[in-house]
């Protein structure tokens, strides 16, 4: 497990304490993340995947009530078919949340401001909580707060390795000539 990761645990063990939390831990534990997380940055390309994608002209898409993605590959003379294989199986296979802690909380804010401090937004929520109760539209696309904020780095990985994989994934092409 990565050093920033561990770090994070233990920031996140000690902060969902119920008893006895000690604040000046928190603290240590806080700034030692942050240090472990600013150590890996300098490692890694951030965006490299989307800077890949775009130079090939490729628009990408997300939306709807499951996880899908829409990506437009547009094509001058080449096929582009292998490259866009090839990228969507890195993706996959080789994922690594090194910016997890980060777009997660970018997910938390764009919940606030998109339901949190919409009167309609929440009306919403709560409407589809209360009408699907058994059935997943009853749950937020975002998730719920409380499922979002505590959610960590090994926590996601374990669910990616276990639904993204190529079993799950449907793959329609269409081409004109």
């Amino acid at each position: 497990m990565k050093r920033w990761r561990r770090r994070n645990d233990a920031y996140e063990a000690e902060y969902l304490k119920p008893v006895g939390r000690d604040e000046q831990k928190l603290k240590e534990l806080r700034k030692a993340f942050l240090a472990a997380q600013a150590e890996a940055e300098k490692i890694f390309h951030p965006h490299q995947f989307t800077e890949v994608a775009e130079a090939k002209r490729r628009k990408q898409f997300e939306r709807g009530d499951w996880p899908r993605r829409h990506a437009v590959l547009l094509v001058d003379a080449g096929n582009r078919l292998e490259l866009w294989a090839w990228l969507e199986s890195s993706r996959l296979a080789d994922t690594v949340p090194r910016e997890f802690y980060k777009e997660r909380d970018v997910v938390i804010e764009e919940r606030r401001m998109r339901t949190d401090s919409d009167p309609i937004g929440r009306l919403v929520e709560q409407f589809l909580a209360t009408a699907y109760v058994a059935h997943n539209y009853g749950r937020p696309e975002i998730g719920w707060p409380s499922d979002v904020s505590q959610i960590s780095a090994t926590e996601a990985m374990a669910f990616h390795k276990k639904y993204y994989v190529g079993g799950n994934i449907v793959v329609a092409v269409r081409g004109r000539c």
